[in-house]
């Protein structure tokens, strides 16, 4: 399939085979009408996982040799915001990279598990130390509280780098998810107009097509 082709375009509107397993154990899904407002749509988001995992999918992966913990980071405001901190058991000798990571949900919902995947496959495959952050979200938090939130989190890691195990010059990494994702680009742009020291060196983001350019 190609956004070129035209050809192909029906089949976009086909249900993905893994995609279709997955709705199929994710239990009742409600209609827009029965989700007025955010707080409601959090809650179904909620019950919809709980029915996904107690159908033995979306099994939370696996953390043997992964050290997880929670941190406390101070943002502008005074407020400090929580964030997952995964590690090594045993760090490598050559050094850790860091990834921070923004979880997706539309800027209203979500929470940093949902990164959980990606940060334990950076800790177990590459020996980093990953972070992912639970930065305020909308309607309670609107615009740019919660692009302000990733980027203070993302410059005291800058800041603080030592302290969570990590070694920069391995690697300086930003990621993130669909909403998560448009928060590391913004941070990105930040970071290289504030000229953040030590420099990104990389980024890592989802739920692009395939033929999009950086």
């Amino acid at each position: 399939m190609s956004v070129d082709d035209s050809s192909t375009w029906a089949n976009f509107g086909k249900i993905d085979p893994e995609l279709e397993t997955i709705l199929g154990v994710a239990g009742p899904q409600p209609s827009l009408g029965d989700l007025p407002d955010v707080p409601t749509l959090r809650q179904a988001f909620l019950d919809t996982l709980a029915h996904i995992v107690a159908s033995g999918h979306g099994v939370p992966p696996d953390l043997t040799g992964v050290k997880k913990s929670s941190i406390q980071i101070p943002v502008r405001d005074g407020t400090t915001i929580s964030s997952l901190l995964y590690q090594p058991e045993h760090l490598p000798a050559g050094g850790s990279p860091l990834i921070v990571l923004y979880h997706g949900g539309g800027f209203c919902i979500g929470m940093p598990e949902l990164e959980e995947d990606v940060a334990v496959t950076a800790v177990r495959n590459h020996g980093a130390i990953a972070l992912s952050v639970d930065y305020r979200m909308a309607p309670e938090f609107i615009f740019p509280v919660a692009i302000h939130d990733c980027f203070d989190t993302f410059k005291w890691a800058a800041a603080n780098a030592q302290s969570l195990n990590a070694d920069l010059s391995q690697g300086f990494l930003l990621g993130g998810s669909s909403s998560g994702a448009t928060a590391a680009c913004s941070v990105a742009h930040l970071a290289r107009d504030e000229k953040v020291s030590p420099p990104l060196t990389g980024m890592w983001y989802v739920r692009l097509e395939s033929e999009t350019l950086p």
